[in-house]
C-alpha cells in the first residue's frame, strides 16, 4: 500500500500529464511532450471523476491540448500577446503617439535589429534605444506557445487566487514576463531578448506567416525526468512558479509598455476569441480526421466492396423489397458527407468590441484611431482568419456557433442510426463480427459476441447530444448585456465532443470486425420469394392486366414466407401471354435489386 503523501503526488501528477500530454498544435509550431510515466497515468485513470479522464482517457486525452483549463489558458495568453503586437503594426499612429509601443515593431528584413527613437523620446524611455524589437516580438509569440508550460499556467492560478478573476490573473502573468523580459535585456550577457535576437532571423509583424520561434530557456537544459510533470516543475532561469523568484522591480522605466497589456479590452474580448480558435482547432485536427479515417473512408470501402450483395430488405421489421448491402451501407455514406461539408464550410466568428460592443475606451483614449478596422484586421490578420461580429452586447450572440453544435449533433444522430442498423443486422445474422485471441463476450455465456462496439457508439452519441442540445439552446441566450450563465457552459464544450469522439472510435472498431454472412443473406431471401410480388403486379399493371394488386394481395397477405415453387404456381394460374409468364417467372429475390446509386 503506498503512502497517502504518495499516492497523492502520483494523482497530481498523473492530473498533470493528462493536460499535458499530447502536443499543443499550432500552425507552424509544435510542442515536443514526453511519454508519461506508467504510474501517473494509472493512478489518474483509476481517480478520475469522469469517465473520459478516466477508462476512456486513451481515446480522448487528445482534446485536453484545446478543451482542458490549461489549453484555454493558453489560448488565452495567446490572444493577449497577439493583441498586443498587433497594437503597432496595424495603428501606425500609435507608435507615434505613444513612443513605448515601438518595442513591438519588427523592423524591415535587412535594417537594424534595435529601434531608435528620437532624441527627445529617448529622454523620456531611456530603455528604448537598448532593446532588440524583432526579440521582443519574438518572445512574446513563443511564451504563449512553445514557452508556456504547467509552470506557467500555475503561476496565473495563484495570481487567480488574488484577483478571482481568470483574465485578469492572466493580464498580470504577461505583464509580468514582458517586464522580466526587458529587465533581462538590461543585461545583454544574460538576456533571453539577445538570445533570441541572435537567434532569430528578422520578419514582418505578421503572425499569419511563420515565426522564427527560439527558446528562452537558459542554454544548459534541465536534467530529463520520468515525468512531464516533475520535469516542469524543475527550476529553470526562465520559468517562475512564487512570487519570490519573480523579479520585482518599483515603478520600471518600462512600465508605459505594460500599460498597453488588455488596452481597452473586456474578458470576453479575449475568452470569445481563444474559445473560438481553440474550437476550429480541435474540430479540423481531431474531430474531421477522426470521422473521416475511422468512419467515413471504411463504411465507403466496405460498401463498393458489398455493392453487388443482394440483402432482404425489411421495412416496419418486416420483410420487403430486396436491395444490396453495399447501397444500404452508402445511405449513411451520403448522408455524413453532407453534413462534414457543411461542418468543413462553417465560418468561425469571434466578439471583439470592449465591455458593450462599441469598443467605447478605445476611442475615448485614442479616437482618431479606427478601432472598428482595427478589430476586423486583427481577427483576420492575426487570428487566423476568425470573422467579426460587427453588433454585440459584451458577448457573442452564439447563433454560429449553435449551428455548428446542431451540425455537429445531427452528424451524431446519422452515426446512432448506423449503429442500431449495425446492430440489428448482427442479430439478424447478415454480419459475424471478428473476435481476438483471449476476448470474452460473455461472464458466464461462452458463446456470446456481443456487438458491444455499436452499443458503445449509440450510448457516447446520446451523452454528447444531450450536451450539444444544451448548449445549441443556452449559448445564443443573455440577459440584457451580459450574464454570467453562459460561463460553466462555455467550459464544457469539449465535453460533448470527446464523447463523440469516443462513439466514432467505437463505430471504427466495429467497422473492421464486421465480415459479411453470404450464407445467411441468401438463405433469407430464399425464404422469402413473397416479396417479388411487388415487381410482379408492377409488370401486369403495365400490361394493362385487370387489379393485379388486389389478385396478389388476397392470395398472398398474411403468408409469413413463400417458396419459389408457390409463387410459380401462383404465376402460372394467370391468363397471359407465355412471353410475359415467362417475364414475371424470370424474376427473383437475387436480381429484383433495381440499379446501384452511382457510388
Amino acid at each position: 500500500t503506498l503512502p497517502l503523501c504518495h499516492s497523492a503526488s502520483l494523482f497530481l501528477s498523473g492530473l498533470a500529464f493528462l493536460v499535458l500530454s499530447r502536443p499543443f498544435s499550432h500552425p507552424a509550431r509544435t510542442i515536443d511532450m514526453d511519454p508519461p510515466c506508467v504510474e501517473c497515468t494509472e493512478a489518474t485513470r483509476l481517480c478520475a471523476l469522469s469517465p473520459l479522464d478516466g477508462r476512456y482517457a486513451f481515446a480522448t486525452r487528445s482534446l485536453a491540448a484545446y478543451f482542458s483549463e490549461f489549453a484555454f489558458l493558453r489560448y488565452r495568453l495567446l490572444v493577449e500577446c497577439r493583441y498586443l503586437m498587433a497594437l503597432p503594426s496595424l495603428c501606425p499612429s500609435l507608435p507615434a503617439l505613444f513612443p513605448p509601443l515601438r518595442l513591438l515593431l519588427s523592423p524591415p528584413v535587412g535594417s537594424a535589429s534595435t529601434v531608435s527613437p528620437p532624441s527627445a523620446d529617448a529622454q523620456r524611455y531611456p530603455f528604448l534605444a537598448s532593446s532588440p524589437a524583432p526579440s521582443l516580438v519574438n518572445a512574446l509569440e513563443t511564451l504563449a506557445t512553445r514557452d508556456f508550460t504547467l509552470r506557467s499556467a500555475l503561476r496565473i492560478k495563484h495570481l487567480e487566487r488574488t484577483t478571482n478573476h481568470d483574465v485578469k490573473a492572466i493580464e498580470y502573468f504577461l505583464r509580468e514576463e514582458l517586464s522580466r523580459l526587458l529587465h533581462s535585456s538590461r543585461t545583454p550577457a544574460c538576456s533571453p531578448l539577445s538570445a533570441a535576437a541572435a537567434a532569430a532571423p528578422s520578419s514582418s509583424s505578421s503572425l499569419t506567416a511563420p515565426h522564427a520561434v527560439v527558446s528562452t530557456q537558459a542554454p544548459a537544459p534541465a536534467p530529463r525526468d520520468h515525468c512531464m510533470y516533475h520535469r516542469a516543475l524543475a527550476p529553470s532561469s526562465s520559468s517562475f512558479s512564487t512570487e519570490n523568484s519573480r523579479p520585482h522591480i518599483e515603478n520600471p522605466p518600462w512600465h508605459p509598455l505594460l500599460e498597453w497589456v488588455h488596452f481597452g479590452l473586456t474578458s470576453q474580448d479575449v475568452n470569445s476569441v481563444a474559445q473560438a480558435l481553440s474550437l476550429r482547432d480541435a474540430i479540423t485536427k481531431e474531430y474531421l480526421p477522426a470521422i473521416r479515417d475511422l468512419v467515413l473512408t471504411p463504411l465507403q470501402d466496405r460498401a463498393q466492396r458489398w455493392i453487388h450483395a443482394p440483402m432482404l430488405g425489411r421495412t416496419h421489421g418486416q420483410p420487403a423489397t430486396p436491395t444490396r448491402v453495399g447501397a444500404q451501407l452508402m445511405v449513411f455514406v451520403e448522408r455524413l458527407h453532407r453534413q462534414l461539408s457543411s461542418i468543413e464550410e462553417h465560418v468561425y466568428y469571434a466578439k471583439f468590441g470592449g465591455a458593450t460592443g462599441g469598443l467605447n475606451a478605445h476611442y475615448a483614449a485614442v479616437p482618431s484611431v479606427d478601432w472598428q478596422c482595427f478589430a476586423d484586421r486583427f481577427l483576420s490578420e492575426y487570428c487566423e482568419g476568425l470573422e467579426r461580429l460587427q453588433c454585440t452586447t459584451q458577448i457573442a450572440h452564439n447563433d454560429s456557433l449553435a449551428a455548428l453544435l446542431d451540425n455537429l449533433r445531427r452528424v451524431n444522430v446519422i452515426l446512432i442510426d448506423l449503429a442500431q442498423d449495425m446492430w440489428m443486422y448482427i442479430g439478424l445474422g447478415y454480419f459475424s463480427q471478428r473476435t481476438t485471441v483471449g476476448q470474452v463476450g460473455s461472464s458466464c455465456m461462452p458463446h456470446k459476441v456481443n456487438p458491444i462496439d455499436w452499443e458503445s457508439a449509440e450510448g457516447n452519441f446520446g451523452l454528447a447530444n444531450s450536451t450539444f442540445t444544451h448548449l445549441s439552446h443556452k449559448l445564443p441566450i443573455s440577459r440584457l448585456q451580459r450574464d454570467l450563465s453562459d460561463t460553466t457552459v462555455m467550459r464544457s464544450l469539449g465535453v460533448p465532443l470527446a464523447h463523440s469522439i469516443l462513439g466514432i472510435r467505437c463505430v471504427g472498431d466495429g467497422l473492421c470486425k464486421i465480415q459479411l454472412n453470404k450464407d445467411r443473406l441468401r438463405e433469407d431471401l430464399e425464404r422469402n420469394w413473397i416479396v417479388v410480388a411487388e415487381g410482379m403486379q408492377t409488370i401486369l399493371r403495365a400490361h394493362g392486366y385487370h387489379e393485379p394488386y388486389e389478385m396478389f394481395r388476397k392470395a398472398l397477405q398474411n403468408r409469413s414466407e413463400l417458396s419459389r415453387q408457390d409463387l410459380h404456381a401462383l404465376v402460372d394460374s394467370i391468363d397471359v401471354s407465355p412471353e410475359l409468364r415467362d417475364q414475371l417467372r424470370a424474376l427473383t429475390p437475387f436480381n429484383y435489386l433495381g440499379k446501384a446509386a452511382r457510388l
